[in-house]
């Protein structure tokens, strides 16, 4: 494999690393906007290992940087919009994500049962409101 192509595979698997946890983020901030709860509680529901998200940014980064430096500017363009794109016009997953950010919730009522317990009613509400 040519290193042009390993740098646009590191890309792509970076980059769709990165809509996957972006698309797991918006399930959230939607049911918190839904249900008015603010964006810093609704964030909440997310796992504590969604901090890897920053692995993702920074290899892709990389991969660009790399990109750049090997091709030029011109596939870099694409490499931003292509992603950019597929995220604007991807549906939000709810029915993907819900079980994931349940589970997340239940395991986190013993740390602060209030909170948990107003996401967990926001989210199946939502559940309910949309049938995933």
């Amino acid at each position: 494999m040519s290193y042009e192509l390993t740098l646009y595979a590191a890309f792509a698997t970076a980059a769709a690393a990165e809509m996957y946890f972006f698309l797991m983020q918006r399930v959230p901030l939607e049911i918190g906007h839904e249900h008015g709860i603010e964006v810093r509680i609704a964030r909440e529901m997310l796992p504590t290992w969604y901090a890897v998200v920053w692995l993702a940014k920074i290899a892709k980064w990389a991969a660009i940087v790399m990109i750049w430096r090997a091709v030029g500017w011109l596939p870099v363009l694409l490499c931003f919009g292509i992603p950019f794109l597929l995220c604007a016009f991807i549906p939000v997953p709810y029915r993907h994500f819900a079980n994931l950010l349940e589970s997340n919730l239940r395991s986190r009522i013993s740390v602060d049962p209030l909170l948990a317990a107003e996401l967990l009613r926001a989210l199946r509400a939502s559940r309910d409101r949309h049938g995933y």
